[in-house]
């Protein structure tokens, strides 16, 4: 299958999640859910131990996956305190600069390179942030509420760790370090020690987990297979393609999250997100050319 597949079937994974996320995130807070998604795919991911491979695994590449996981655990944690506090038909189209930051971070440290339709694509994205956050009487106020919000703020520190972890999954997977199935079971397990690590330091440790266990258990269990799914068909993107083609791809998930999410969760102004999502994706469209 086309690396093209691998990334748009994740989209459509991470779209489910990020409704579903938002319902839960309405009755507990961002770490507690954390946690209870990592342990929840750790528990479904062992179905694929049979199928892992470490025998190309080196100290240091461990020790360099365990970093991708805290990149990987503080822009999720991030992510789901702005869907917490936020539309997550607001938030979901700033999580679209994320190819931004990819295509930098790749030509900075993989050495690949960027061309005059891709810098096009950028300003595309930009300016669709700019109508998704404009009204009528201030034509300042996109400026301002970016400067201001601090959940935009988190956005954006979680899209500069996620740009750095694509290269670390990139440069692993593309070096045949470990394969992609091998790569997520190890990421997923290094995540719910981290979150386990967090949720005990700052909150009550095994006590949140088993409240949120009790009150969520179902849709915890159905968000952590679809994390799991959109995850897996995201590494076999990665193995097959640049990471700044993949990232705007599935950014897809942008459209499919304002459409069916926002009208599900009841949220406001979705025909002028629809639109600023339009010329967000068509950027992604120039910077995957």
């Amino acid at each position: 299958m086309d690396w093209f597949w691998f990334a748009l079937i994740s989209a459509i994974f991470i779209s489910v999640e990020t409704i579903l996320e938002k319902k839960v995130l309405k009755r507990e807070h961002a770490l507690q859910f954390s946690a209870i998604i990592s342990i929840s795919m750790v528990v479904v991911s062992l179905i694929f131990l049979p199928y892992l491979n470490f025998d190309n695994l080196s100290p240091s590449i461990l020790l360099l996956v365990y970093f991708a996981s805290w990149l990987s655990a503080f822009s999720f944690l991030l992510v789901s305190k702005a869907i917490r506090h936020m539309e997550v038909s607001t938030v979901t189209p700033f999580l679209s600069f994320g190819p931004i930051f990819t295509l930098i971070f790749s030509l900075l440290f993989l050495k690949e390179h960027i061309n005059n339709l891709q810098i096009t694509g950028m300003m595309m994205v930009i300016l669709g942030a700019y109508v998704l956050q404009s009204k009528k009487t201030d034509y300042l106020a996109p400026v301002k509420e970016i400067i201001k919000s601090r959940y935009i703020h988190y956005i954006f520190i979680a899209l500069i760790l996620n740009g750095f972890g694509a290269m670390i999954d990139r440069y692993i997977l593309k070096n045949n370090f470990l394969d992609p199935l091998s790569y997520l079971f190890l990421i997923t397990l290094f995540l719910a020690i981290n979150y386990n690590i967090l949720i005990s330091v700052l909150y009550k440790g095994i006590k949140d987990i088993n409240k949120g266990f009790k009150a969520n258990g179902l849709i915890i269990l159905i968000i952590a297979v679809t994390l799991l799914l959109s995850r897996i068909f995201l590494l076999e993107a990665f193995s097959l393609a640049p990471a700044f083609l993949v990232e705007p791809v599935k950014r897809i998930s942008v459209i499919f999250v304002i459409v069916f999410g926002g009208a599900i969760l009841h949220e406001k102004y979705l025909f002028k997100k629809f639109i600023a999502s339009l010329l967000i994706l068509g950027g992604i469209y120039l910077i995957t050319i």
